[in-house]
């Protein structure tokens, strides 16, 4: 299958591919008559934070970020373009930029960087800190860059569909195929387009979901993915001889509310076989959290999270993710000061693979206009 298919899974081929297509949709100019519609959104944020009990150097013990996102989405007839951009104390980096088509109702075809559907805590609250009620995301739903597990961030093509039944309710179901990230000494980095000497694996990825009210937020569902993870050779995989990590996860999530109360719950598990020139071997885990929230009137949210995993002591694939949390309780409360403006307190007891410490966060963050 690899020698039938490998000049369709060639980097290079594939990055000249995806780049004529997203300038052949970006050429499609809307019908006549039609009006164009603009939308630009800010989502400013301010976050302090201190770790006590500390025992290695991989986190800071106190500071500050301080971070700005600013999305950009355009929508004609049945063209749509998306642009993503983030710039903080911490990164600098296009987060998204993708073209997308219309097909009948409820179909949407997008190529370019985008998040992948397999992580619901992403697609539901994406780089706007705004827009989620916790400060911190769990730890297997992290970015690439804080010691995320599986690839977030994707170059290459995202299928979105839907259907609406008799009953208002509905499924919608996700699929994206393109390039998984390079594990570097830093952790998993994206492919990025602009970058022709990238060498990145593929990766497959979906998301299936049952919605009570197809127009609301309450689904529960089924994900999972594929994700051929190249190990770069400033990572300690590499200098024992580790070439790649092919990756298989599967996952169930349910995101439901219940007047005031309001649960969002996942389970992952995830396999990793790791190439290796002298023999491969695989190993696997599972990691999984449940969040509960409580609205207290209109403006107060208190909210709490557990986090855990099992099977990782004797998982090799976490012990290259030093900054993974695979254990945490946490308890905070949220207050929605006016109708775009939060102020959210966070205390954690959080647990690597090395170390425990406890987490003290004070954010305020926002969304304009």
């Amino acid at each position: 299958m690899k020698n039938i298919f490998a000049p369709l899974l060639n980097p290079f081929d594939w990055k000249h591919t995806l780049a004529g297509i997203l300038l052949a949709l970006l050429a499609i100019p809307s019908q006549a008559g039609d009006e164009a519609q603009h939308e630009f959104l800010f989502f400013p944020s301010v976050e302090l934070f201190d770790n006590t009990g500390l025992e290695d150097e991989l986190f800071d013990s106190a500071g500050n970020i301080v971070s700005a996102d600013f999305m950009y989405s355009y929508s004609g007839h049945r063209f749509r373009f998306l642009g993503e951009y983030v710039l903080s104390t911490e990164e600098s980096d296009m987060e998204r930029l993708a073209a997308g088509w219309l097909f009948g109702e409820q179909t949407m075809l997008w190529v370019g960087r985008f998040h992948q559907p397999s992580k619901y805590w992403t697609t539901e609250h994406h780089h706007g800190q705004y827009l989620q009620t916790s400060i911190s995301r769990p730890g297997i739903e992290e970015w690439e860059d804080e010691g995320g597990l599986i690839p977030t961030h994707i170059t290459g093509l995202l299928l979105e569909t839907g259907q609406i039944r008799k009953d208002s309710s509905g499924y919608q179901f996700a699929v994206s195929a393109g390039f998984a990230p390079v594990l570097t000494e830093s952790g998993l980095e994206p492919f990025e387009p602009w970058d022709p000497n990238s060498d990145h694996g593929t990766a497959f990825n979906f998301r299936l979901a049952f919605l009570p009210d197809y127009f609301g937020n309450d689904q529960f569902g089924i994900l999972g993915g594929w994700s051929d993870i190249e190990i770069d050779s400033d990572n300690f995989a590499s200098q024992i001889g580790t070439e790649s990590v092919e990756q298989l996860q599967l996952g169930v999530y349910m995101n439901w509310s219940w007047e005031q109360l309001r649960i969002i719950f996942k389970v992952n598990y995830l396999e990793n076989k790791h190439i290796r020139a002298d023999g491969d071997f695989t190993d696997d885990f599972w990691s999984g959290y449940i969040q509960a929230e409580y609205a207290i009137g209109s403006y107060w949210t208190a909210y709490g999270r557990h986090e855990n995993d099992s099977g990782e002591d004797d998982t090799e694939y976490l012990r290259l993710f030093p900054k993974f949390i695979g254990h945490r309780n946490l308890f905070g409360v949220r207050w929605d000061i006016a109708t775009s403006h939060a102020l959210t307190l966070e205390i954690a007891d959080t647990e690597t693979l090395t170390s425990e410490f406890g987490q003290y966060r004070l954010q305020w963050s926002a969304v304009f206009p």
